[in-house]
Parts: structure tokens; sequence; C-alpha cells
């Protein structure tokens, strides 16, 4: 029953404290060096050795078989054939053994140059990580292309329990981040809840009301906006204002039509964001916290959103 529980009630607990894992903007982003992708060459492993040919087991002439001269004869010739044929497998075996000695060491050669030329390679990489690491604050205050693409890795790097996509735009020589946010849906919010009965023997499901899936898509939606600020300011140390926009796609009773309705705009300032706990977000409320800044939002105490005109960079 506690797993039907789970699975009717949904990840509500994630969609309400999609803030919690929200990093400090005092946080000093870091360069993370490179390791070098290249592996060490392979030493070579010394050749198997092939075993020595046997010496021939030449059988032994009977006492009576050597009082016959072609007895005798025929023995004769076969010992040397046998005796020949043990020296071309001896002398083919010491080639081979000579030849596969000789391979492995120039194998060793060429190893001992490989591994001096990738050691240098390596070497090489290493200070030129170190150089990056050392250089990267400075590059990360000045560099509008190094500013974007550490955003864009950072937000690519979010994982999110309902689509959620997000623009951005660098302004002002990174003082200003404008995020534009397309957030989920209100129907994305579990609309029932389920509980277990007392007795322990059933479940209790019922339906939630309007007013609580508002304000549980509230709480969302804002806690969305709440990270990303976050995690911009935390990436970014010369940004001083992130302007976030969120939309969402409605449906319009008029015409019957889904509109990108903007819910919400704030213009939120990175001194006033510093000023939050973050050891302690279990206590922050999200939609608390997102109202204290500059903002252009229209929404009832119950959570109803009316469409609003966002901030606009152009002004």
């Amino acid at each position: 029953m506690s797993q039907q529980v789970e699975e009717i009630n949904g990840d509500i607990d994630l969609l309400s404290n999609i803030h919690l894992d929200t990093p400090s903007p005092d946080l000093i982003p870091q360069y993370e060096t490179i390791p070098f992708q290249e592996e060490s060459p392979k030493k070579p492993s010394h050749p198997q050795a092939q075993p020595v040919p046997q010496e021939p087991q030449i059988p032994k002439l009977g006492f009576i078989a050597r009082l016959f001269p072609n007895k005798r004869e025929k023995h004769e010739i076969e010992k040397v054939k046998l005796e020949h044929n043990y020296r071309i497998l001896l002398g083919l075996w010491k080639r081979n053994k000579n030849e596969a000695e000789e391979n492995h060491r120039k194998a060793l050669e060429r190893y001992e140059q490989q591994l001096e030329s990738w050691k240098r390679r390596k070497s090489i990489h290493e200070e030129k990580e170190k150089i990056k690491q050392k250089e990267f604050p400075i590059l990360l205050s000045q560099d509008i292309n190094l500013m974007e693409s550490v955003l864009r890795e950072a937000i690519d790097s979010l994982s999110w329990p309902r689509e959620t996509i997000i623009s951005y735009e660098i302004r002002n020589d990174g003082k200003d981040i404008w995020l534009d946010v397309d957030l989920p849906e209100i129907e994305d919010i579990p609309n029932k809840i389920a509980t277990i009965a007392a007795t322990r023997r059933k479940l209790n499901i019922k339906n939630k009301s309007k007013k609580q899936l508002r304000l549980e898509y509230s709480r969302h939606v804002h806690g969305i906006a709440f990270r990303l600020v976050g995690i911009t300011f935390a990436t970014l140390p010369e940004c001083k204002y992130v302007i976030i926009s969120g939309y969402s796609q409605r449906l319009e009773s008029a015409t019957g039509k889904i509109n990108d309705d903007y819910l919400f705009s704030f213009k939120v300032d990175r001194e006033g964001f510093s000023n939050i706990n973050y050891s302690s977000l279990e206590n922050v409320d999200p939609v608390a916290a997102m109202s204290s800044f500059n903002h252009i939002r229209k929404m009832t105490a119950t959570g109803i959103f009316k469409p609003i005109t966002p901030f606009d960079p152009e002004n």
C-alpha cells in the first residue's frame, strides 16, 4: 500500500521542494581540469617461449636384427633421418627464438620512445590545464563567450521533474543575465492524494481541491525561478542582476486557443539573494522569497495567475 500511495501522490515532494539544491551565490566557481585523455602506451610482453624440440627416440636394434646386414642398414638410415629432422627442427626453433627476441627488443625500443613522447604530451597538457585553472577567475569576469559556455553547461546539467526549457541572454558585460523559462503546466501537478487508512487495510484516495493544485503549482514554478537564479549567481561571479521571466501554455476560454502567457517576471539582485540562509533552505518558501524582489506578477492569494507583460530587456 505504501508503494501505491507513492504512485498516486507522485513526486509532489520533489515538485514542491525543487529549490532545495540551490547553491549559495557566494560560491566561487572553480575550473575543473580536464584529465589527459590519451592512454599510455602498453609495454610489450615478452614472447611466449616455444618448447625446445625433443631429441628423437631412436629405437634400439635387437640382437637378432644385428645379424642381418639389411636390417642394420635400414636401422642406420632411420637413425640418420631422425637425427637430420631433429637438427632441422632445432635450427628452426633457434631461428624463431632469435627472431622473437629481436622483435621484442625492437618493440621495447619503440615502446620507450612512445612512452617518452606520451609523457611529454601529458606534461604539456597538465601544464596548460594549470594555467587555465589559474586564469579561469579572471577570464570568467571578462570573457563573454566563456560566461555563455559556463552558464550553458550549468543549465544543461540541471534535471527537472517536469519539462522545463530555459533560454538566456548575457547583457551589460555579464552584469545582467536575462532568463526566459518555459514552465510546466498546472496539469503536470498530481491531482490526487492518497493516504493509508487507520485500519491499514485500505487506501483513502481523494481529489485535490483546485486551490491546493494552484498553490502547489505556484510553489513549484517559483521554486524553478529560485533555483535558476541561484545557479546563475553561483556560476557567474560578475553577475549583479538576474531578470527571470516564466511563461506557460494556457487555454484562452474566449477563443479556445493555447497562448504563451507570462506568469511572472522577477528582477533579483545578488546582494539581496545572498541574504537567504542557504544552510536551511527547507525553511525557505520560494514564493515568499521571490516575492521579496522587484517583480511583475498578478497572482491571487489562492494561486490564480493572470497574464502579465514581463520586464523588457530593451527598456
